[in-house]
């Protein structure tokens, strides 16, 4: 499938498939006491269909993470609205799981009690919820290490955990801010096809935030690219690679011609001359 980039006007969604998650007229800014706002993100509107898998990219500081905390309910933006299967996102939701760039383990529980954590504030009994965190742990690959703490684990195994904790709750969203940024090349390559696997079994619908470009169009179905501060989507890139893929995988002429033309459009936001 081809890949398009954005008019210059803010990216209009043109698919006519029901939007799980959708930003709408989405605008945020910032304010300290004593300082003009800081305005993080700009008119953008945004759908994201069930069980699709979208990536973000863009510069540091264009609102990525700004819009992914709107659709987790941190964040109330200061303009337009956001929905989740059609209802407005009015604070934290239960059916929503969120994965951040570190792991946030509680060093003094194990990995079986970290993955657990989700369903024990959910009241899931005690027998329960072990059963299901054992079986998370064992999908991503730690079923040998349910008693081990965190600084008995690597970085990779700790991320694993925290991966392994935000599918336990089943969530219908997943949404991901750089889960995998901290881990070394061969680690993030492992944790990737990991994630991959059982994303294909499931096909819940994610929101994943990256500066890696290659990450970006191994994972997704379609990559959105935002331009600087204040940020706004400026191109669309649908992936039309075939599934199932690996991060390991040899890369295509396909592959190659969808990072350069996604890589031209983030640089094009980043000079100022998509505005």
């Amino acid at each position: 499938m081809p890949a398009t980039a954005a008019p210059s006007s803010p990216h209009r969604a043109t698919s006519t498939a029901p939007a799980m998650i959708a930003a709408l007229g989405v605008g945020h800014d910032y304010v300290a006491e004593g300082l003009a706002p800081t305005p993080a993100l700009t008119d953008t509107d945004l759908r994201v269909r069930e069980g699709e898998f979208l990536a973000m990219v863009g510069p540091s500081g264009c609102g990525k993470t700004t819009l992914l905390n709107a659709f987790a309910g941190l964040v109330v933006p200061t303009r337009g609205r956001v929905t989740i299967g059609g209802e407005p996102v009015a604070g934290i939701r239960s059916d929503v799981g969120y994965m951040f760039a570190r792991d946030g383990l509680m060093p003094w529980r194990t990995a079986l009690d970290n993955v657990a954590f989700g369903l024990e504030l959910r009241g899931v009994p005690a027998p329960e919820r072990h059963e299901r965190a054992r079986t998370y742990l064992a999908l991503v690959g730690l079923e040998g290490f349910a008693e081990h703490r965190r600084a008995e684990l690597s970085q990779g195994m700790r991320q694993r955990v925290a991966l392994a904790r935000t599918l336990a709750t089943e969530p219908a969203v997943i949404l991901m801010d750089e889960p995998f940024a901290a881990l070394d090349a061969q680690t993030k390559v492992i944790v990737q096809d990991e994630f991959l696997k059982i994303w294909e079994r499931s096909r819940r619908t994610v929101v994943f935030v990256t500066h890696d470009i290659v990450e970006a169009v191994t994972l997704a179905d379609r990559v959105v690219v935002f331009s600087e501060r204040p940020g706004r989507i400026i191109g669309e890139f649908p992936i039309g690679i075939p599934r199932p893929r690996s991060a390991s995988g040899s890369h295509d002429a396909a592959f190659e011609r969808l990072r350069t033309e996604i890589w031209a459009c983030l640089r094009r936001g980043m000079s100022g001359s998509a505005r």
